[in-house]
């Protein structure tokens, strides 16, 4: 953490890659290292997709503390003044900035990104860091790229994607569930079907990233996906952690072409 410390004292913005959810690592990494400055944090996955517009006055409320936004033009100039004033650094947290990049969404914040007290702290899914990354370093010209392979499933991750886009089963009356609901169910079970579930949570958003249709993953695909190699290598173990997924409705089951079946967690690309 010192060395990551030392690189945004040096104007070094930093972005981690690897495998797993790296939300905690930062909450840590924030809490012990950054309480010299203001942070702000935007998580990715809630806003991919915002307009200019609605990212700024996000950004406003979110700084501020504010229940309404003020007209575009007033947001983004208090947001800009404010922080180009302040006499320490300021922290730009961003989970899941790779989404904001494939969306176009960072590019709206281009000028608060040189403002030159600024400092990013990203997390990127590192299946998409090979196309992403070229991007970010147009806007960020002194990106420095930290791989960690925490192997924490993505639960945060999903939350935040069904919080904006819910699951369609959560709209089905006979199957209703809350968030707090599913995260108790993928918490009551073990290591293994902790694992499988991150990987194909990670599969599914990397698919779903470049806009085209997703029908799901191949269900026997996944014993030939080396990460599962850990987690379940026979027929028989694989169905055995699914059973608990499809009994709870952590995930759809359904046949595609060739008669196969194919998996896929219930929300929305």
């Amino acid at each position: 953490m010192f060395s990551w410390k030392s690189w945004l004292i040096n104007g070094i913005h930093i972005c981690f890659i690897g495998m797993g959810s790296k939300r905690q690592l930062i909450r840590s990494f924030v809490e012990f290292a950054l309480k010299d400055g203001t942070c702000l944090t935007i998580d990715g996955y809630k806003v991919q997709g915002t307009n200019c517009d609605g990212l700024w006055q996000y950004v406003e409320r979110e700084l501020f503390n504010r229940k309404e936004s003020k007209s575009v033009a007033d947001s983004k100039q208090t947001v800009l003044s404010s922080i180009a004033e302040l006499d320490m650094p300021f922290y730009l947290v961003i989970y899941g900035i790779d989404l904001l990049v494939v969306h176009n969404t960072l590019k709206f914040l281009r000028p608060l990104l040189k403002i030159s007290n600024v400092r990013v702290i990203g997390t990127m899914d590192h299946l998409r860091s090979g196309v992403v990354v070229p991007s970010l370093e147009q806007l960020l010209s002194n990106l420095r790229l930290v791989e960690v392979d925490t192997n924490v499933d993505y639960r945060s991750e999903l939350l935040s994607l069904w919080e904006k886009h819910p699951p369609c089963y959560i709209l089905r009356e006979d199957q209703h569930k809350s968030a707090s609901e599913m995260h108790a169910v993928i918490s009551a079970l073990n290591v293994n079907h902790r694992k499988l579930f991150s990987l194909i949570a990670e599969m599914q958003l990397a698919a779903c990233s470049n806009g085209e249709r997703f029908d799901g993953i191949e269900k026997y695909s996944l014993l030939r996906e080396r990460r599962a190699i850990t987690i379940c290598n026979s027929e028989s173990k694989l169905d055995a952690l699914l059973t608990e997924f499809i009994t709870h409705n952590l995930i759809q089951q359904s046949r595609g072409p060739g008669g196969k079946l194919y998996l896929m967690i219930p929300f929305p690309p």
